[in-house]
């Protein structure tokens, strides 16, 4: 196996992974003076050339390496073939929040996803079935209808104290 051949086998070469891979980097960067077929392997974690294929723990090593960049607990998982894998773990979604800007908590019947995903959701997966039902809590809305009724209720009660404060002028 060649140097060139080994450089494109192994993509990830550059990542700082363990010891002897930052000495390989050293030796890149040094234009591989003093770089042995077998340290750079070690390196790169490859089968010396004309040896055996390497054991399970280095493909699963190479699998979690390539998968996830981090090896760290959180990233695994357990199949259940009962194998050890890393899984790629999507971004978390957030419920949209109250309009009114009073209310702390996120909207509730609304789907907390991502927006490439909330575009492909349907229209009852995005809303409620109440006015405004995907941008305000029912708290807000409640108390929104009782102010516009007591306003309205208010309006009536000065219309009937100035047509009764006429009538008695007039009189």
């Amino acid at each position: 196996m060649t140097l060139p051949s080994l450089l494109r086998f192994r993509t990830t070469w550059w990542r700082p992974h363990n010891r002897g891979l930052q000495r390989a980097c050293a030796t890149f960067r040094s234009g591989f003076q003093g770089a042995t077929i077998s340290t750079l392997t070690r390196a790169f974690r490859l089968p010396l050339p004309g040896s055996a294929a390497p054991g399970v723990a280095e493909c699963a090593r190479g699998l979690w390496e390539l998968i996830h960049s981090h090896l760290r607990l959180g990233g695994r998982s357990r199949t259940p073939g009962n194998r050890i894998v890393y899984l790629y773990t999507k971004k978390v979604g957030k419920a949209p929040k109250s309009a009114c800007g009073i209310c702390p908590g996120r909207l509730r019947g609304v789907r907390a996803v991502r927006p490439k995903v909330l575009m492909r959701l349907s229209k009852t997966k995005k809303h409620v079935s109440r006015a405004y039902g995907g941008s305000m809590c029912a708290k807000c809305v409640r108390d929104r209808i009782k102010r516009a009724f007591l306003i309205e209720e208010q309006k009536i009660v000065v219309k009937v104290l100035k047509a009764q404060a006429q009538s008695q002028k007039s009189k």
